[in-house]
C-alpha cells in the first residue's frame, strides 16, 4: 500500500502499479475463491483445482495428457531452402533448453508436465523467461497459475486500454510485474483472450457430482455397508436411555472392522432397516455416468480412465489415435505457437525459418502388423528409405549407407536407376558368354563349344544365371502371397463368409497381384535369352504374359476350393517354400517359349551342382523339344531349361 499527499490529506492508493481490476464478486481471482474454501455446488462440495485431484478420473485424465506430452521429444526444425525439406537443428541456442534442461532445477519431462498440469487445471499454464544481458533465452522457470495474473494498464482514458502486463505473486515475496515477452503463456479456452477458463470452475456441478458419490460411497462402508435403520422398542424410552441405545449400538457394530458381529437385543428391541438399497440408488452407475462426464471434458477416451464395461477391444488402436488428436495434439499447438511467438520470432536470422515440433509418432503408432503393413506401402511407393523406417523403430542405419537408396515399384529397383535407365547393349553385340563384345570383334554370336565338357559348362553358366534371376524374384512373389493370405484370412473369419463365392470372386484379385511380378520375370529371363543369341521375342508378349497370370490364378483358386483353408491355398507347405518353386516354374516358362519363338529344337534339362531329385535327373539324360515338360518337378527343385542347338 502506498500512500500518498493530497488536496484532502493522506490518500492511501490501492492500486500502485496503475492496473484494471477485474477482481469482483462475479468474477473473483482464484487465490480469492481459494481463500473463500473454493467454488460451492448443489451436491455440497466445495470444488477447487487442488480438491478436483482428489477424483480419481481427473488425477487420471490430467496425468495422461501431462505425461504424454512430456514424454514427446520437443525439437527444433529449420526449413530448408527450395522447398528441400527441414533438418533437426541441434545447433540452435533453443534446442537444448527445450528438449533437455529448461532451467538448471529440472529436467524438459518435469517442466512441461508442470506446465500440462497447470493449464489442464486451470485453463493457464505460465512460464518466466529469463533472459541473458544478450537478450538470449537462458531459462524457462514455471509461474503458478493461481497467483499470476494478465492485467491491462490503466490508459488516459483511465480505462483498461493500456499496455499488457503480468502480475505474479510469490508467496516469500512482493508482487512482481512481468511485460508479455517475459512470459510463456499456454491458455486454453478464453472469453476474451488474454485468460483461459478454468476447467474445474466450469464443471464444479459435474466434479461436485463425483466428489458426492465418492464421500457416499466412504459413508456407507463406513457404517458397515449395511442400510440405515431404526430400533423399535415396544414401550417408551426416556431420551437419556434411547441416547444410551442409539451410542452402544453404533459402539458395537460401526466400522468394517467391526461388521458382521453378532447382535443381541433385549427387551423386546427390534432392528428395522428403512433406507434403500445400493442398487436401487442406482449408485454405481452414477459413479460410472460422471466418470464419463470427465472423459468429456478433458477428451480421454472411457478405456483410458479404466472404464472397461463397455470396450469391445475392436477398435482400441483407432481410439489410441483418436485421444492424441483429440486430447493432447490441440495441446501440443497451442505450446509451440507459444514458444514461436515468445522464444524464436523475436530473435529468428534473416532469411531462416526455424520451429519448434512436439514428436507425437511414437503415441500414434500402431501395432506391429499394422506398422509393417504401413512401412510396406511406404517403401514399395518410394516415399521412405530402410534408414528413415529403421530410424522411427529407434534401429540404427544400415552400414556404409545401404539404407539409404529408395526403391520404387515394379521391378524395385533404385530411382535414380529408373530415372535415367542404362542402355543395354545391342543384342548383336553380346557374345555367348554373355558379355559385349570388344570394338573390332565379331558382331556375331560365337558358336556354342564344340568340346562335350566345354558345352556342358557353357549350359550349367547359362542355367546359373537364370536361377538366380529366379531366386531374385522369389521374395516378391512371397510378398504378393502374403498379401492374398491376409485377405483370404480376413475374408473367411467372417460368419457369413461363403469359401465358394470368395474365391472365385478372388480370381481377378489374384491375377492382377501377380501380374507385375511376371512382367518382371519375363523382362530378365528376355534378356538373358538375347544374350545366349537367341533375339526373337515371344509373339504377342502382353497377351501371353496375361494368360500366365491367367492360369497361374485358376490354379491357385482351384486349389483352395478344395482345401477351404485361409491363407495361400497352393502354398499351404509355406508361403516361402512355394514362392521359391512358382519362381523357378515362371522362368522356364518363360525361357522355353522365347526358345521356341526363335526357333530352337533341342532343350537340355540342367541339374544345378548342389544336385536334385531323381525324376530330374532322369530327364538330364536326354534332350527335349520345346513342347515338352519342364522344371520344376517339386518345391526345392532349381533345375533349368536351356538351348543346346
Amino acid at each position: 500500500m502506498i500512500f500518498t499527499a493530497g488536496k484532502f490529506g493522506l490518500l492511501a492508493q490501492l492500486n500502485p502499479f496503475r492496473l484494471e481490476l477485474r477482481s469482483n464478486l462475479q468474477e473473483p481471482d482464484r487465490w480469492l475463491v481459494e481463500y473463500a474454501g473454493g467454488h460451492p455446488t448443489a451436491s455440497g462440495q466445495t470444488m477447487t483445482e487442488r480438491t478436483a485431484m482428489q477424483l480419481s478420473a481427473v488425477w487420471c485424465a490430467v496425468g495422461l495428457i501431462s505425461d504424454s506430452l512430456a514424454n514427446s521429444p520437443l525439437c527444433m526444425f529449420e526449413k530448408l531452402a527450395n522447398d528441400d525439406g527441414r533438418r533437426e537443428a541441434e545447433d540452435h541456442p533453443l534446442y537444448a533448453l527445450l528438449h533437455d534442461q529448461p532451467n538448471e532445477e529440472m529436467t524438459a519431462h518435469t517442466f512441461m508436465k508442470t506446465l500440462a498440469g497447470h493449464f489442464l487445471l486451470w485453463g493457464n499454464g505460465y512460464a518466466e523467461i529469463e533472459r541473458n544481458g544478450a537478450g538470449e533465452v537462458v531459462a524457462l522457470w514455471p509461474l503458478r497459475p493461481d497467483r499470476t495474473f494478465p492485467r491491462r494498464k490503466i490508459g488516459p482514458s483511465g480505462k483498461g486500454t493500456g499496455k499488457l502486463v503480468y502480475i505474479a505473486r510469490s508467496s516469500a515475496g512482493p508482487e512482481i510485474e512481468l511485460r508479455p515477452d517475459q512470459v510463456l503463456h499456454v491458455m486454453g479456452y478464453s472469453y476474451d483472450g488474454l485468460r483461459g477458463l478454468s476447467p474445474v470452475a466450469l464443471h464444479r456441478e459435474s466434479m461436485g457430482l463425483s466428489m458426492a458419490a465418492a464421500d457416499y460411497g466412504a459413508r456407507f462402508f463406513g457404517n458397515d455397508a449395511r442400510p440405515g435403520g431404526v430400533l423399535s422398542y415396544p414401550g417408551t424410552l426416556k431420551i437419556e436411555a434411547a441416547k444410551r441405545l442409539k451410542e452402544s449400538w453404533e459402539e458395537a457394530h460401526r466400522g468394517g472392522d467391526q461388521s458382521h458381529r453378532v447382535a443381541v437385543l433385549e427387551n423386546g428391541v427390534k432392528w428395522e432397516p428403512v433406507s434403500m438399497s445400493n442398487e436401487d440408488a442406482q449408485y454405481l452407475a452414477t459413479r460410472i455416468f460422471q466418470l464419463s462426464e470427465i472423459s468429456r471434458m478433458y477428451h480421454v477416451p472411457l478405456h483410458k480412465l479404466g472404464e472397461l464395461s463397455h470396450a469391445t477391444f475392436s477398435n482400441i488402436e483407432d481410439q489410441e489415435i483418436e485421444y492424441v488428436k483429440g486430447a493432447v495434439l490441440p495441446w501440443a499447438e497451442s505450446i509451440e505457437q507459444e514458444i514461436f511467438r515468445k522464444l524464436i520470432k523475436p530473435t529468428l536470422p534473416a532469411g531462416k525459418t526455424f520451429y519448434s515440433e512436439f514428436n507425437l509418432e511414437g503415441a500414434m503408432r500402431g501395432d506391429p502388423e499394422s506398422r509393417a503393413k504401413y512401412y510396406d506401402t511406404m517403401g514399395m511407393k518410394g516415399y521412405m528409405c530402410a534408414d528413415e523406417v529403421r530410424k522411427r523403430e529407434n534401429m540404427n542405419p544400415l552400414p556404409n549407407g545401404q539404407g539409404k537408396v529408395f526403391f520404387i515399384p515394379v521391378t524395385q529397383q533404385p530411382v535414380d536407376r529408373a530415372i535415367n535407365p542404362p542402355e543395354p547393349p545391342p543384342a548383336s553385340n553380346i557374345g555367348p558368354d554373355g558379355k559385349p563384345v570388344l570394338p573390332g570383334g565379331s558382331k556375331n554370336p560365337a558358336p556354342p563349344p564344340a568340346d562335350a565338357k566345354a558345352k556342358k559348362r557353357h549350359a550349367q553358366e547359362l542355367a546359373d544365371r537364370r536361377r538366380q534371376v529366379a531366386l531374385a524374384f522369389a521374395p516378391a512373389l512371397a510378398t504378393v502371397g502374403d498379401r492374398l493370405a491376409r485377405k483370404e484370412a480376413a475374408a473367411l473369419q467372417r460368419s457369413t463368409a461363403d469359401p465358394d463365392n470368395f474365391f472365385r470372386e478372388h480370381l481377378p484379385y489374384v491375377r492382377e497381384a501377380l501380374l507385375p511380378v511376371l512382367t518382371c520375370i519375363e523382362e530378365s529371363v528376355s534378356m538373358l535369352v538375347r544374350m545366349e543369341g537367341h533375339t526373337a521375342a515371344i509373339p504377342d508378349r502382353d497377351k501371353f504374359i496375361a494368360g500366365y497370370a491367367d492360369t497361374f490364378a485358376h490354379r491357385y483358386v482351384k486349389e483352395a476350393l478344395v482345401n477351404h483353408v485361409g491363407k495361400a491355398a497352393i502354398w499351404a507347405n509355406g508361403i516361402n517354400e512355394r514362392a521359391h518353386e512358382e519362381a523357378m516354374r515362371a522362368s522356364n516358362a518363360f525361357a522355353v517359349h522365347l526358345y521356341k519363338a526363335s526357333g530352337v529344337k533341342r532343350l537340355a534339362w540342367i541339374v544345378p551342382d548342389t544336385g536334385c531329385d531323381s525324376e530330374c535327373l532322369s530327364f538330364a539324360a536326354r534332350f527335349h523339344a520345346p513342347d515338352a515338360a519342364h522344371p520344376p518337378m517339386g518345391a526345392r527343385c532349381e533345375c533349368q531349361i536351356v538351348a543346346v542347338d
